[in-house]
């Protein structure tokens, strides 16, 4: 398949539940958020927040996503560490077992063609 489909199926690049669980969970392990920050924010994700349908997971080993990061010349100060502990806990909930949402990983280590082909062809099919 060539270009991109028009499919009518909303699409968001974080969900609260992976706000929550990677960026939120490194926050307070960092103690960044304090404990009793982080049970609001919890509380906050439980009545408001929402779970997706469907995750769509971009894999791609934190060496490539580094070396991207430096040959875009990206303005970002973040170090090879902060890509890997990032990755790491994407890794950990993205579990094709244990994760509670119906769950598709694409190798985003392939060309840019390929991988918008692999993500259009997911999002068509649920659709």
């Amino acid at each position: 398949m060539t270009g991109v489909q028009t499919c009518a199926l909303p699409i968001y690049e974080c969900s609260p539940y992976t706000l929550t669980n990677v960026y939120g969970e490194l926050l307070y392990r960092k103690q960044i958020f304090d404990p009793d920050e982080y049970l609001i924010y919890k509380k906050y994700y439980s009545e408001i927040g929402w779970n997706p349908d469907v995750i769509i997971y971009l894999y791609c080993h934190p060496s490539v996503c580094y070396e991207r990061c430096r040959r875009m010349n990206m303005d970002v100060n973040i170090t090879m560490n902060r890509i890997i502990e990032i990755h790491t806990q994407h890794e950990l909930i993205m579990d094709e077992i244990n994760c509670p949402i119906a769950l598709y990983k694409v190798n985003a280590q392939e060309d840019i063609e390929c991988v918008v082909n692999n993500v259009t062809d997911i999002v068509c099919k649920l659709s």
